[in-house]
């Protein structure tokens, strides 16, 4: 784990608990994730009990499933680290296939989830600033097209789009202060 992976922990945790020093435990019976604690879903973790996890193994957890899923070292290695705190930050959300395929969707390029010499190829033709906003907008258009299948979610919109501008300015404009 490095620091850039610590940086993305840090801002998604806080996202994910809002502060809250319980883990933001949750069990919205309208939340697709069902029961949460640290982000951690009872849905992608169905053998962890949630209710008890604690933030060490959350940890753990965000760092094999999301960082390493999402290919975020293979961004920050190839100096987009930005681009990995967004993508890991998805991850959360949405899968880390599904993060991949926001890159993949902004280049519009074949968008099969895999960050591949192509897809870095085409990374490469752009900032890392560049890169980030677009794929959090690319967020943003998967988040509106989610709500319009099943309106019920449409009670986290503004939550969901508190969390993208957070990132923009907790993540992205902190670098220009």
């Amino acid at each position: 784990m490095d620091n850039w992976f610590e940086k993305a922990f840090t801002f998604t945790i806080w996202s994910e608990t809002s502060g809250r020093k319980d883990g933001g435990y949750t069990n919205d019976s309208s939340d697709p994730g069902g029961e949460t604690k640290y982000g951690i879903s009872k849905r992608a973790f169905p053998n962890e009990d949630i209710k008890n996890l604690t933030l060490g193994r959350a940890k753990k957890l965000a760092y094999e499933n999301y960082w390493v899923l999402s290919d975020c070292d293979k961004l920050v290695n190839n100096k987009y680290p930005l681009l990995a705190i967004a993508s890991f930050d998805a991850s959360f959300h949405c899968g880390a296939i599904t993060a991949k395929k926001f890159i993949q969707k902004y280049l519009r390029i074949t968008d099969d989830g895999i960050i591949g010499p192509n897809t870095l190829k085409e990374i490469s033709k752009k900032t890392d600033l560049k890169m980030t906003i677009g794929v959090i907008f690319e967020r943003e258009d998967y988040f509106d097209a989610i709500i319009s299948k099943n309106g019920k979610l449409d009670k986290f919109d503004n939550g969901w789009e508190n969390r993208l501008i957070d990132l923009i300015i907790d993540e992205v404009y902190s670098l220009f202060e």
